[in-house]
């Protein structure tokens, strides 16, 4: 029978504890809460140029999935490389701009196409 040369991973001390479970479920909420909220502006933001139809509602739900989708996927690719816990900040500060800037990307977007 061999011995192992070192400890299981289960009885290695741990290294880093990251986030209690209470900040965890913390930041969880708020930024799912904060998705929602920008879901509901987008729907009010493209209300005066598509309506307020169920297509509309479709596309920013599909759109709002979609950029969860490919943000977990990226954001795993990319946390087994580098500290997660130096991504966090970030991520959500880079999403906030983006945010931020809809509204004038919105109208420039819409003066540009309205004569179609």
């Amino acid at each position: 029978m061999t011995t192992p040369s070192s400890p299981p991973v289960a009885d290695a001390p741990p290294s880093d504890q990251g986030l209690s479970q209470r900040s965890a479920g913390v930041l969880v909420f708020g930024s799912s809460a904060a998705v929602l909220v920008v879901e509901i502006v987008a729907l009010r933001l493209l209300a005066p140029y598509l309506g307020l139809t169920l297509e509309t509602s479709t596309l920013v739900i599909g759109i709002a999935l979609t950029a969860i989708a490919l943000g977990s996927w990226l954001g795993g690719r990319v946390a087994d490389q580098v500290d997660p816990h130096r991504l966090i900040a970030p991520a959500l500060g880079v999403s906030g701009v983006v945010v931020a800037l809809t509204p004038l990307l919105l109208r420039t977007t819409a003066e540009w196409a309205s004569p179609l």
